[in-house]
């Protein structure tokens, strides 16, 4: 007897998008777009809004065809097995790296703040055991679990946002479009690249798996809340600590909340209001190992809870394990992700994903015909 396949809703996918649309921004993409775009940062976040909607509506068609498949079944059936098996290795690849990348920054990120003594790898090896032992609860876990951060998340935002508003200054954001607009356009597409690229962790949900009709709404109103948060960013930090200072932080979001004081007597709350940006990362990485624990499923056909398990906890100590090489220091992994991650990794993948949705349209066309 077939099991019935495990559901989550529209909003739940919506929350998933909305920690993934961030979690690139954790110590790397946020600090990269205030470097190159400076006071200009929200105006290329607003024009990335637009732009984006390429890459979201390309993603959005290629979910939406065989919806009771998930991508790496959708590969073999549009371009064969051999073909459509390299593809999903290669897409595997991109996943594994960004997994990687991630968990390497929220590692680096938990030492420079909190933990300066503590071992990389202890605190790497807890944060992805959290997100091994969600996997291997399910995919209604880790949606249930990132429809309760979502909340929790919206009161720390909502929090931060109201603490701040008092030491922002608009005349630090001037003078607007200093040297035009083409260099807020042009930063935008950075923008886009750690904006949208997480996303293609959501094809691995069968779209038959989500629970509302009418779930790409949803979707796309996750990722848009995903770059409202951002956008407050881009205009709060820069008006509250000038976009030199904001450029020259390594955390700028994270010291700019040490201005806050809550009710004038509660100091010091920028550890705790932080949080919220461990939560865009454990959904990232849950959502990679969840994605190549699939992906192992598939190749190696497992079926029994025990292998797939023991698989699952493997991927996550892989993952902890090539985190300690990726980088050797921070300042090469900025590089990295303004130089390398945009055109070979971001570009890349949008590449594949729009030749995926071209063979699809080609099919659909021919079935018609």
């Amino acid at each position: 007897m077939k099991t019935e396949a495990p559901k989550i809703s529209a909003f739940q996918l919506a929350t998933i998008g909305f920690f993934l649309s961030n979690a690139l921004f954790v110590g790397l993409g946020t600090i990269n777009v205030l470097s190159l775009a400076k006071q200009d940062a929200w105006i290329s976040t607003v024009i990335a809004l637009f732009i984006g909607l390429i890459p979201i509506g390309i993603l959005l068609y290629v979910m939406n065809y065989r919806p009771d498949q998930n991508i790496l079944e959708k590969n073999k059936s549009l371009f064969g097995k051999l073909i459509g098996n390299i593809i999903n290795i290669i897409l595997s690849a991109y996943i594994l790296l960004i997994t990687v990348l991630l968990l390497w920054s929220v590692t680096n990120f938990a030492i420079t703040m909190y933990l300066v003594k503590t071992p990389s790898n202890f605190i790497a090896i807890i944060f992805t055991m959290t997100a091994v032992y969600a996997v291997i609860k399910g995919i209604e876990t880790i949606s249930r679990t990132s429809e309760v951060l979502f909340f929790l998340t919206l009161i720390s935002v909502v929090v931060i946002t109201i603490s701040l508003i008092s030491y922002t200054q608009i005349d630090n954001l001037k003078p607007f479009l200093a040297e035009g607009i083409i260099p807020p356009i042009k930063y935008s597409f950075f923008f886009i690249s750690y904006w949208l690229t997480p996303i293609i962790f959501l094809t691995i949900i069968p779209k038959n798996n989500i629970v509302n009709k009418h779930y790409n709404k949803y979707l796309i109103g996750g990722l848009i809340a995903g770059l409202v948060v951002m956008l407050s960013v881009y205009i709060i930090v820069p008006a509250t600590i000038t976009p030199p200072l904001a450029a020259l932080y390594r955390f700028p979001a994270y010291y700019v909340q040490r201005k806050i004081s809550i009710g004038g007597a509660i100091d010091n709350v920028e550890n705790f209001l932080s949080i919220h940006w461990y939560f865009n990362a454990f959904l990232l990485i849950t959502m990679g190992i969840y994605f190549l624990q699939t992906h192992v499923k598939d190749i190696f056909k497992m079926k029994t809870p025990r292998s797939m398990n023991i698989t699952t906890i493997i991927i996550g100590l892989i993952i902890v394990i090539i985190q300690n090489y990726v980088f050797p220091n921070a300042a090469m992994s900025l590089d990295f992700m303004k130089d390398t991650f945009p055109l070979y990794i971001s570009l890349s993948l949008f590449i594949l994903m729009l030749i995926i949705g071209l063979v699809i349209f080609t099919k659909r066309n021919k079935k018609k015909a």
